[in-house]
């Protein structure tokens, strides 16, 4: 895999996790499949990092991505534990940590929907 694919492939998986972040509690865990929801929602908000700084995003853009993913790190180990089925995970992802994390996932959603757009095309034709 070369570095534009890497680039395209983590931003893909990045765009994935915002759309079901963005989502309240419930639709966010059968979204993900009512497995570990919380940890798997953090990490893969925080690998989101990678696309900082690869010259492909703007300054606001790489800025939005780097506190979404700041906010996701200081979520409480109290709303991130293991949790399997839906009410478990509905559980954590109500936590109040969450509910800011959700708005920011919207709005990162609106200000990088050209770029998901060009993520889309890419996979279309590669």
């Amino acid at each position: 895999m070369d570095a534009e694919e890497k680039y395209h492939q983590i931003f893909s998986e990045f765009a994935r996790a915002l759309k079901i972040l963005a989502k309240d509690a419930d639709p966010q865990c059968e979204s993900a499949g009512n497995f570990n929801v919380a940890q798997e929602l953090q990490y893969e908000v925080l690998c989101g990092r990678y696309v900082i700084g690869k010259g492909k995003l703007n300054e606001t853009e790489e800025t939005a991505i780097a506190a979404l993913a700041s906010a996701v790190a200081a979520v409480p180990e109290s709303a991130l534990a293991f949790a399997e089925g839906h009410a478990a995970n509905v559980r954590n992802m109500m936590h109040p940590s969450w509910t800011p994390i959700r708005a920011q996932a919207v709005s990162l959603l609106v200000l990088l929907d050209s770029r998901i757009e060009q993520n889309k095309a890419y996979f279309e034709n590669h």
